[in-house]
C-alpha cells in the first residue's frame, strides 16, 4: 500500500498532507467505496456498443460520469468524457508529486548519479 493511502486506515491520526492532497484522498476514497458497493458506473455491453455504436456510451454518460464497457460479462474498459479524463490525469500527477514530497520528507530516497542509476536500472533488467 502506498504511503499516500495509508492515512485512510488510521482514523486516529490527523492528516499530514495539504488540503489539496486531502481533497484528492477524499474523492478517491468515495470512488473506491462506491465501486465496492457497485454504485459507481453504468455498464454498456460490447454487444450494445456493436449494435448501437457511440450513442450507447453517450446515453450512459448523460446519467453517469464514467461508463464501463463489459466484454463477455467481464468489466474491461472505462469511458469518460475528455474533460473528466484531463482532470483525472491532473489528480494522478498531483498524487505522484505529493508522494515524492513525502518520500523526500521521510528521507526514503536514493541519492546517486545518473550513471549509477542507469547501471542499477540495467542490472535490474
Amino acid at each position: 500500500m502506498s504511503l499516500f493511502f495509508s492515512g485512510f486506515l488510521d482514523t486516529h491520526t490527523e492528516p499530514q498532507v495539504s488540503s489539496k492532497a486531502w481533497e484528492i484522498q477524499t474523492v478517491l476514497l468515495i470512488v473506491l467505496l462506491k465501486e465496492k458497493r457497485g454504485e459507481l458506473m453504468s455498464v454498456v455491453t460490447a454487444n450494445d456498443l456493436k449494435t448501437k455504436g457511440v450513442s450507447a456510451i453517450e446515453a450512459s454518460l448523460l446519467e453517469d460520469e464514467e461508463v464501463i464497457i463489459s466484454v463477455r460479462g467481464r468489466n474491461t474498459y472505462v469511458v469518460m468524457d475528455l474533460h473528466k479524463y484531463a482532470k483525472f490525469r491532473e489528480y494522478e500527477l498531483e498524487i505522484a508529486l505529493l508522494e515524492a514530497r513525502a518520500d523526500l520528507r521521510l528521507d526514503v530516497i536514493m541519492k546517486s548519479s545518473v550513471n549509477d542509476h542507469m547501471l542499477q536500472v540495467s542490472d535490474e533488467l
